[in-house]
């Protein structure tokens, strides 16, 4: 059986009820005039017009000894509720109790810090040219080694439209080497520009930023209301998500060799060729939506492949690859013995 005695009664009915008492004078700090008690951030000692010292919460005034204040039970605790006869000074004792708001174990009321407020490759407009960016940029690895790369001038006075109503986005990206990289997007109308106008990341690239531009702008803008940036650098570099095609073809005639079939919509993004004789094949990828039915030439014009190589990016005379189709390889010429012909066809899913 449980015994509760007298004093745990009363303790058990005053737990319901919250202290009340009408502000009270003090003078902050103890005789001696210490005023933070030791190994309680946030608490002060205070003295009353009695002299007793008394150990109070404080957020509303200055730690200074002496100085007049009042105090009193606020949501249940003791604290300092205002000072008197002077100006009022918020949150005094930030320095006393930082690690509360300090990343870590510790920390109970961190403080909420926004990586934008830090990150590299901001852009913003240039104080000297409404339609020049200036991108802050920051050592990257370019290629085989590391570099570091100092404010760039991105100047987007040619890539404005000039006709009509028309607008777009630009796409600023970043290459391996380090190179800024200006993608136009589409033009359309103003009033139907949205961010899906944005046009695609080259291949290998890591997108930064969209700025739009559009007819009768007099300058790139940034405010809460109304933007012209679209922040980019939070992407994923797009490389995650290509597919390459490799044909590898001996025996050299001309004629027709068959490929795989897609299993998704594909974006042709780069043709890459080479042969290993001292001589030349020229050939064409189709895009066929049937088996043994002609298909539409991806490329506007032959590649010629050589001993040193040849590639093509975009543009393409037919980029938008459609899942479920196939492709086949189509060779127009083969000059002199060329040995192995080598195709690598790159595509963004």
């Amino acid at each position: 059986m449980k015994i509760i005695t007298p004093k745990q009664q009363l303790q058990e009915k005053l737990s319901g009820y919250t202290p009340i008492m009408d502000e009270r004078p003090v003078l902050i700090g103890d005789e001696g005039g210490v005023v933070d008690v030791p190994n309680r951030p946030g608490y002060i000692y205070c003295r009353d017009m009695a002299g007793n010292t008394i150990v109070v919460w404080n957020s509303r005034a200055p730690n200074i000894a002496n100085l007049p204040a009042m105090i009193g039970f606020e949501n249940g605790r003791l604290q300092v509720t205002r000072v008197r006869d002077v100006y009022n000074v918020l949150y005094p004792n930030v320095p006393s109790h930082h690690f509360l708001h300090e990343y870590g174990s510790l920390g109970t009321d961190v403080v909420l810090v926004y990586p934008e407020q830090f990150m590299a490759w901001y852009l913003y407009t240039s104080p000297d040219d409404n339609f020049t960016c200036k991108l802050l940029r920051q050592a990257m690895d370019a290629d085989v080694a590391w570099e570091l790369f100092g404010t760039e001038d991105v100047d987007l006075t040619s890539h404005k439209p000039t006709d009509d109503t028309d607008a777009l986005y630009v796409l600023i990206s970043v290459n391996a080497a380090g190179d800024v990289v200006c993608t136009d997007g589409d033009i359309v109308a103003l009033a139907s520009l949205t961010v899906a106008n944005i046009p695609l990341v080259p291949l290998g690239n890591s997108p930064l930023w969209a700025v739009r531009l559009y007819v009768g702008q007099t300058a790139i803008t940034r405010s809460h209301t109304n933007t012209d940036y679209v922040d980019l650098r939070w992407s994923l570099k797009r490389t995650l998500n290509t597919r390459t095609y490799t044909f590898v073809i001996g025996n050299l005639a001309t004629g027709g060799i068959p490929g795989p079939r897609l299993n998704e919509f594909h974006t042709v993004e780069r043709i890459d060729s080479y042969v290993t004789g001292a001589t030349s094949v020229t050939f064409n990828i189709e895009e066929r939506a049937t088996i043994g039915s002609a298909g539409v030439d991806i490329l506007s014009s032959d590649q010629v492949a050589d001993v040193d190589g040849a590639s093509k990016t975009t543009p393409f005379a037919n980029d938008s690859l459609a899942e479920a189709s196939w492709l086949w390889v189509d060779i127009s010429n083969v000059s002199g013995t060329p040995g192995i012909l080598v195709i690598t066809l790159t595509c963004r899913i």
